[in-house]
């Protein structure tokens, strides 16, 4: 249940700093977008494939965002001030020290 508030306030607050409009990333002359392949094993490890260095990075953030998505969105939370909104009156001095 964490997880779904953490998500809808995410989506929220990034509707709201952010236009519909999302700019196309500028791609150089003769610069291809790659595609990235992840297989998981069976212990859950991401194994990243990608032909250039610079997709296999994001390829690997995609896999870490899919393992800690509710870490991430906390520390969101917490770095703009707003955890508290959602989990309590005992997160306020995170968001404090997020502020700082």
């Amino acid at each position: 249940m964490r997880i779904l508030a953490l998500l809808s306030l995410f989506l929220a607050a990034s509707m709201c700093t952010h236009s519909d409009a999302q700019p196309e990333p500028e791609i150089q002359q003769g610069e291809r977008i790659e595609t990235v392949t992840i297989y998981r094993d069976d212990w859950g490890v991401p194994h990243v494939y990608a032909g250039r260095e610079e997709d296999g990075f994001y390829g690997l953030g995609y896999a870490r965002a899919e393992d800690r998505l509710e870490g991430i969105l906390r520390r969101y939370l917490e770095v703009r001030g707003e955890s508290a909104a959602v989990f309590g009156s005992q997160a306020i001095q995170t968001d404090l020290r997020g502020l700082q």
